[in-house]
């Protein structure tokens, strides 16, 4: 068996996302150099298409025989977006997410405390990160799913970001050899920070442990008002407790937030 040569109509196609190419081989016996047997000397999935360009690697190859029982491989190469070794595809989604944050607001007209919950929507920016990885991501993965950043990351100041979770996909030889790995990464950027959520203000309670409301028939009795703008509202504690506001809840046990923080660059192994 032998390589008849390289065919000349090799090609490379340059777009904004990576590039792709194709070569062309003909070899002498379709039989004995890619049906019965696969010659070695021709591209296989991983291959670099050179030392120039490292990452331009073949990503499949299509067989055919020709006439005179010769026979035809083309050889297919993309870089599947990856330019350099720090390479990463990153697209962002801007987009509203629910939250019930008026407990503790007042009503402009009434003048009386909001007691239900209003849906508020608030910007959230969803990020999607590409980019192929050399070897299995999986355990990094799991290390940083549910985190947050704990330094910028990408110019998302530290607290913003949460790591989501991915998708891997794995590409092997014909022997089962990892070739690479594409990974699709997915965080959630907020406009407040990720640990931050909002506490409603805390209503008092009498000697029965029931809820206290401001009232006007009694003046004798506890919480009697004779503002109308109070009247049948509830009696909320003193101090911060006692007014809305986002906090940061925390384990009464270990005193962590909901939230651990790690940094994505290290963990996952991602420039940042």
């Amino acid at each position: 068996m032998s390589i008849v040569g390289e065919d000349s109509r090799r090609s490379l196609k340059f777009t904004t996302k990576g590039y792709t190419g194709t070569k062309y081989f003909k070899v002498t016996s379709f039989t004995d150099d890619i049906d019965d047997t696969y010659n070695t000397d021709l591209p296989c999935a991983g291959d670099a298409w050179s030392t120039a360009r490292p990452y331009l690697r073949c990503v499949s190859v299509d067989t055919n025989e020709l006439d005179g029982g010769f026979g035809e491989a083309i050889a297919n190469y993309s870089t599947e977006r990856e330019l350099a070794e720090s390479f990463v595809d990153l697209s962002k989604s801007f987009g509203l997410e629910q939250q019930n944050i008026t407990r503790g607001y007042i009503w402009t007209n009434a003048g009386t405390p909001v007691e239900i919950d209003i849906p508020v929507y608030m910007p959230v920016t969803t990020w999607t990160l590409k980019c192929r990885r050399d070897t299995d991501q999986s355990t990094a993965i799991r290390a940083a799913q549910g985190k947050i950043n704990s330094v910028s990351f990408f110019g998302c100041a530290a607290g913003y970001l949460r790591f989501d979770g991915a998708e891997q996909d794995e590409s092997y030889t014909a022997e089962g050899a990892l070739i690479s790995v594409n990974v699709t990464y997915h965080f959630t950027e907020t406009v407040i920070l990720q640990n931050y959520f909002w506490r409603p203000p805390l209503q008092a309670v009498d000697s029965n442990q029931q809820p206290r409301r401001y009232q006007d028939a009694d003046s004798e009795a506890p919480d009697y008002s004779t503002d109308p703008a109070q009247i049948g509202t509830p009696v909320y504690v003193s101090g911060t407790a006692g007014t809305g506001a986002f906090d940061i809840p925390k384990d009464p046990t270990t005193s962590e937030p909901i939230y651990a923080s790690c940094d994505f660059t290290s963990v996952l192994g991602l420039p940042g």
